[in-house]
C-alpha cells in the first residue's frame, strides 16, 4: 500500500518544538538545494491523494514543487525523546 504525504518548507524557521506542530516536524536531507532541513510533513489518505495534489496545483501553483518516490518507511516518526529534552523545564504551554 502506498503512502503519502505533504512536505511544507516554510521559508522561515520553524519552531521544532512548537505546541501544536511538532510531532509533524521532521530534520532530513532536503529534497531539493534551495529547500529548509526543517519540514512539516503532513500524512495524505490514498483515497485522497490525488484531489490534494490537484488543490495544490490549482491554488498555490507556485509552491508546488513536484512528486517523489520515496523509499518505504520515509513517514518517520516525531522526535519524541529530542522533544521532551528540549521543553523539560521550559514554560511552555
Amino acid at each position: 500500500m502506498k503512502v503519502y504525504s505533504i512536505e511544507l518548507c516554510p521559508r522561515a524557521p520553524i519552531d521544532r518544538d512548537d505546541p501544536v506542530l511538532w510531532p509533524l516536524g521532521r530534520d532530513e536531507e532536503p529534497l531539493h538545494p534551495a529547500l529548509p532541513r526543517l519540514r512539516y510533513r503532513l500524512p495524505v489518505p490514498p483515497s485522497s491523494q490525488v484531489a490534494v495534489v490537484m488543490a495544490i496545483q490549482q491554488q498555490v501553483p507556485h509552491l508546488w514543487f513536484g512528486e517523489t518516490e520515496r523509499e518505504a518507511g520515509y513517514m518517520g516518526v516525531p522526535d519524541r525523546k529530542g522533544h521532551r529534552e528540549r521543553v523539560r523545564g521550559s514554560s511552555r504551554r
